[in-house]
């Protein structure tokens, strides 16, 4: 039977109000009209499928979101990026059934479906431990670093939250094998795994680049602001973590939330209220890339990018991100010690 309940209860965390105080929430409007927008759109999904999925025979597999629907940042133009992570293997029918049910479920509701290459093909399922097994090693694709490094910035369970629960605990556990045995340890496995995780992708969208220039401009729009906020909430969490004893459960504790409110999060618990200026340049970026017209002012030649009175704006949001996050983690050195900022270069 469809965990029906859990998901309920799971979602009730982080699909009822923004936590961490509403108050620091409301100037951004844009950010409070997509989140409710993607809770109405996520509560009939997550109906809808767990009735279509209930006859499968099995439930020891989560289907969970990523991208903007995961992030609570989806509008009109959002594609469903979605995974199914299993405990055991599942046998290719049954894999195949679980797929189609979600992307024809999306297809109905008039939601965009992902590229059908990569961490969301048609074939990207996978056991929580195979994520895990070969970590770091040659065998280690892309696509493995890809969906264990979403699971762990932005995804959200839409289906089976329990299953869910389980890999990101057991992912968490296998990162912090050491660091649990030894708490004075900072999580630096799994710190180097995000850092390579973001900087593949930076790569990533070079090559993008040679291969499709008109799509450049609002790839790295995306890059800059939505991929570095998750990069950041996540390596923030990690840095944070260094202060804490029982970082095992506070990583968990963390990724409950969306990658914004794991920033503001940390901010708060430094007593900082620079997260204002993120929120501000972020829900700025959000407001124009839900807009028709300004995707379509993206679509220019990576030679033309800054003929682009949009991109050269959005250019300029996502610059102020950045220098506050920099900003932040440089007056964290007190807090958070020398070691484990080194870590982040060296």
């Amino acid at each position: 039977m469809a965990s029906t309940s859990a998901d309920i209860a799971y979602a009730a965390d982080w699909w009822d109000d923004l936590t961490l105080g509403k108050d620091i929430w409301l100037p951004f409007p844009t950010v409070v009209e997509q989140w409710r927008w993607s809770v109405s759109r996520l509560r009939i999904l997550t109906s809808e499928l767990a009735a279509r999925l209930e006859a499968l025979p099995g439930q020891d597999y989560c289907i969970a979101l990523a991208g903007s629907f995961a992030r609570m940042e989806a509008c009109e133009a959002s594609d469903l990026d979605f995974m199914v992570i299993s405990r055991e293997p599942l046998a290719a029918p049954d894999a195949k059934q679980i797929v189609e049910a979600v992307r024809q479920l999306a297809t109905e509701r008039d939601i965009a479906l992902p590229n059908p290459d990569g961490a969301f093909s048609l074939h990207a399922v996978e056991t929580y431990e195979r994520l895990m097994d070969r970590v770091g090693s040659r065998d280690d694709t892309m696509e493995w670093l890809t969906q264990r490094m979403l699971l762990l910035m932005e995804a959200r369970p839409i289906h089976n939250a329990g299953v869910f629960r389980d890999a990101l605990r057991h992912i968490v556990a296998t990162y912090l094998e050491e660091v649990t045995g030894g708490p004075h340890k900072d999580p630096v496995f799994l710190l180097n795994d995000a850092i390579r995780y973001f900087r593949t992708v930076c790569v990533n969208y070079q090559h993008k680049a040679w291969a499709e220039g008109d799509k450049w401009c609002l790839r790295n729009v995306k890059l800059r602001h939505s991929r570095v906020i998750i990069y950041a909430a996540l390596v923030l969490t990690i840095l944070n973590a260094s202060q804490i004893t029982d970082k095992h459960a506070y990583l968990l504790q963390a990724l409950d939330l969306t990658p914004l409110q794991r920033i503001v999060r940390v901010y708060v618990d430094a007593d900082d209220t620079g997260y204002r200026r993120i929120l501000s340049a972020y829900d700025a970026f959000l407001r124009r890339v839900s807009d028709v017209e300004t995707r379509g002012a993206l679509q220019v030649d990576y030679s033309d990018r800054y003929m682009s009175s949009v991109y050269r704006d959005m250019r300029v949001s996502a610059m102020a991100i950045t220098a506050e996050l920099l900003r932040f983690v440089m007056a964290q050195r007190e807090r958070w010690g020398e070691t484990i900022l080194e870590y982040l270069l060296f």
